[in-house]
């Protein structure tokens, strides 16, 4: 998830929410950061799939980021309406 590739970036996040990996759980958090769009929102819907409460902290946290999408991905993943 330190790839310097966006795209490799994306599919891991992409691939460690899909088989919820809970250890994946910081690096998906410093991805929402990332300056890539896509990797943010892959980033957000990954920790969506992971059921552990270190992902729904993440995701808390993620409410507050500046990116909309972000912000959009991450109320749906918590189940609110965006």
């Amino acid at each position: 998830m330190k790839d310097p590739s966006a795209d490799v970036r994306q599919r891991a996040a992409e691939l460690a929410g899909e088989r919820s990996v809970i250890a994946a759980i910081p690096q998906l958090r410093r991805l929402i950061d990332d300056p890539r769009g896509a990797v943010r929102e892959a980033a957000t819907e990954a920790l969506g799939h992971i059921a552990d409460p270190a992902a729904r902290q993440a995701l808390q946290a993620a409410l507050q980021s500046p990116d909309a999408k972000v912000r959009h991905a991450t109320a749906e993943a918590l189940g609110q309406d965006p």
